[in-house]
């Protein structure tokens, strides 16, 4: 009889035991758990804080976005101030009309110039872009705005589409005098120094015709002193140099200068 009792209860025992020992395992398993989720919920928090941060920088991106899209809109506003202020009290608005076609004509100078610098293969002309456009530049507006001014004043017919082939026949010529060659697989770009041409006489024969006439800035000698008031430094060049070439002429009317010349200093 007490075999019987002892046998049950060792087998009691060993039933406690395991229990015990399984019991240690799921804590075990469930402190591990709860370890694993202070991790995911850490990482949750940091991935959280990471998307807010994205979403203020995001934002942040934007709103300077705005204000570099404002900030070049005032600037644009204010060099079209500078450049050509209207006076309502100015009986003669038209001076502010044409040179607003003034400065356009100034920017299809530079992509025209541009375009004739891709087209250069000599190496030496390449050496320094800014000194190899602001010389093309200049050929192009002396010989269609300065030169167009002389003609226009001996005579007032219109310009002939002959006569503006011969204009870009000169151009080129002056381009290969600089040492400007222009490559066998890039064409002279005709068509484009063409409507150049045209555009160019028809402002200058615009201006000629208005009382008073606007006249050009150009005339300075080189070697001249730099005067804000009449030139406009090309970028790269000091305002404490002496002018070494002027690369678009200036816009006057009467003494007013309405557009300050594009000039290269050293």
């Amino acid at each position: 009889m007490s075999g019987i009792f002892s046998s049950k209860v060792n087998n009691s025992r060993e039933r406690l035991e395991n229990i015990e020992n399984r019991l240690n395992i799921f804590q075990q398993q469930f402190s591990n758990c709860i370890g694993t989720l202070n991790i995911l919920k850490k990482e949750f928090e940091e991935l959280k804080k990471e998307s807010l941060e994205e979403l203020n920088q995001g934002k942040k991106i934007g709103e300077l976005e705005r204000e570099i899209s404002h900030l070049k809109n005032q600037l644009l506003q204010q060099k079209e101030n500078h450049s050509a202020v209207y006076d309502p009290k100015d009986k003669k608005p038209q001076h502010y009309t044409l040179s607003q076609t003034f400065e356009k004509l100034r920017d299809d100078f530079n992509s025209l110039s541009d375009k004739l610098y891709a087209c250069c293969y000599d190496s030496d002309f390449k050496k320094n872009r800014r000194d190899a456009t602001a010389k093309i530049k200049h050929v192009l507006s002396q010989e269609i705005l300065v030169n167009a001014m002389k003609r226009v004043s001996a005579n007032s017919q219109n310009i002939t589409a002959q006569q503006n082939q011969e204009v870009c026949r000169v151009i080129q010529e002056h381009l290969e005098k600089l040492g400007w060659k222009c490559d066998k697989k890039e064409d002279f770009p005709t068509q484009d120094c063409l409507k150049l041409i045209e555009e160019g006489f028809r402002l200058v024969k615009d201006m000629a015709s208005l009382n008073p006439p606007g006249r050009l800035v150009w005339y300075e000698k080189e070697g001249e002193e730099f005067n804000k008031d009449k030139h406009e430094l090309m970028q790269g060049s000091d305002e404490k140099g002496k002018i070494s070439l002027i690369m678009h002429p200036g816009y006057m009317e009467g003494d007013k200068v309405i557009i300050r010349a594009l000039v290269l200093t050293n």
